[in-house]
């Protein structure tokens, strides 16, 4: 759990592989990252996975939060099997409150986002550097997927009209469901159609392959992959 400290984790160097954290933001009096990615110079390669980043819930101030932030580049990202909750705001700028974020910049690194789930964030995923992104669930965000993303990206769900970046699944809007949302169990439910059984087969991806979930669980769990 950390608290009163502006970054639970701040990368400086350019290749660092984070996997399998548990992060708790619970300040609400300054700027806060749960997982920055700001590298040094030259060219970066992250792979962040299996992580838990979980803010306070309603932030009332204007100063941003994040769960995991790309800063970073030129290089590659690689961002998988995330669950990041609870930035959301009631400021009035809220758009500084954002679950998986990649910045502003022609030199940033080419980021890859799968199998990710963003909740009860203002902004879900913000892009501006146009990262693949597939087999991505927001849900209950103002806005699920802002700015930017690669024309392949596919396979996403939000739970907003004309949202979610899908080459072939159409417009994504979906409400999952959960094993136990108010407790924030953000296991898909038995007997959710949305998500399971509805996602892309990343397991040969040239990019990115792997073929476990966030509890390293084998993919597919039933018929076929999950969001």
């Amino acid at each position: 759990q950390i608290a009163t400290v502006d970054y639970a984790l701040y990368i400086l160097e350019n290749n660092v592989r984070v996997d399998g954290l548990q992060v708790y933001i619970t300040d609400t009096t300054d700027q806060q990252y749960g997982i920055l990615m700001s590298g040094g110079s030259g060219v970066v390669d992250y792979y962040v996975s299996n992580n838990i980043v979980r803010g306070v819930g309603t932030y009332a101030t204007d100063f941003w939060t994040l769960g995991i932030h790309l800063d970073a580049g030129p290089g590659t990202a690689r961002i998988w099997n995330n669950i990041v909750y609870d930035f959301y705001a009631s400021g009035s700028l809220p758009d500084r409150h954002v679950g998986i974020g990649l910045a502003v910049g022609a030199t940033q690194a080419q980021a890859y986002i799968y199998n990710n789930t963003v909740y009860n964030c203002y902004l879900g995923f913000e892009a501006y550097t146009s990262p693949a992104a597939f087999n991505n669930i927001a849900q209950d965000c103002n806005n699920g997927f802002n700015g930017t993303f690669a024309g392949t990206s596919d396979y996403n769900i939000s739970d907003i009209a004309a949202d979610a970046p899908n080459a072939t699944f159409g417009g994504g809007e979906a409400t999952v469901a959960f094993f136990d949302e108010e407790n924030d169990d953000f296991h898909l439910a038995v007997l959710d159609t949305a998500a399971r059984d509805q996602g892309f087969d990343l397991s040969s991806d040239v990019t990115l392959a792997f073929s476990t979930d966030i509890d390293g669980g084998t993919r597919p769990f039933g018929l076929a992959w999950d969001i």
